[in-house]
């Protein structure tokens, strides 16, 4: 249940440990930890690995006066720092661990493990946490390398249908739209259609179509503007995939 996760990961985050939450892509694991921050008063950054060069990361190598090679500070610490100084505590998110390059993910073990971004030390009050799609859902999707699963807990991030029902419901994240109150009450009569695995797209379909609390909320902001039935189906059709549409 994504209710113990969510206790699990407060317990984490004021002990001041890492962890990396894996889950289907569009479950809400990265909003999730902004909201988690928000009731706490931490700072929150997220940074999408999946963008990110090694360079991005530990510096732009260079030669010193004296011959030595050292290493420009990133502007990823430099956002760090800002976070770090507006408030006690703060969480950085490496979102798409699973996605970024093997070099990249290299530098991400020494986040975790070393509390170092390349040459440089991290704020002391600073959290690292990750989130991941399983490799067969990912862009360009890698395995955790074992040195790097060994250094930090994953847990898995599955909503049941139910918990992603109440995120429309009028006390949830996505319960200010103007159809979120059909859209809950939908959801509680099918509750199987909530949330579908990710697949190929078979018979012209197009790639990435399949519901999710992400693709329901893209559902939600775009039907008051849509005039006619037919583009409202294909709305349907194109947010969250032929087997929840025809509902």
């Amino acid at each position: 249940m994504i209710a113990d996760v969510k206790t699990l990961g407060k317990a984490y985050l004021e002990a001041g440990n890492s962890l990396v939450l894996i889950g289907a892509p569009g479950t809400g694991k990265t909003a999730w930890c902004k909201t988690l921050c928000d009731d706490l008063n931490y700072g929150y950054l997220a940074v999408v690995l999946a963008h990110k060069e090694g360079t991005d990361i530990g510096g732009l190598p260079m030669c010193t006066s004296d011959g030595y090679t050292a290493f420009a500070r990133p502007t990823l610490l430099r956002d760090i720092e800002v976070v770090c100084e507006k408030a006690a505590k703060a969480l950085l998110v490496l979102d798409e661990v699973s996605s970024c390059r093997p070099d990249v993910q290299l530098l991400v073990q020494e986040l975790f493990w070393a509390h170092r971004l390349g040459d440089f030390p991290l704020p002391q009050n600073l959290v690292v946490w990750g989130t991941a799609n399983p490799p067969e859902m990912a862009a360009d999707g890698r395995e955790f390398a074992d040195s790097l699963a060994s250094r930090v807990s994953c847990i898995e991030w599955e909503p049941s249908p139910r918990e992603i029902q109440a995120w429309f419901g009028p006390k949830g994240p996505c319960g200010q739209y103007k159809n979120s109150k059909d859209l809950h009450g939908f959801l509680g009569q099918f509750p199987n259609l909530a949330l579908e695995k990710p697949r190929q797209a078979l018979n012209g379909e197009l790639p990435g179509v399949w519901a999710n609390p992400r693709n329901w909320e893209r559902l939600l902001q775009v039907m008051p503007f849509v005039t006619s039935q037919n583009a409202l189906l294909l709305h349907c059709e194109r947010t969250i995939g032929p087997v929840a549409a025809p509902e």
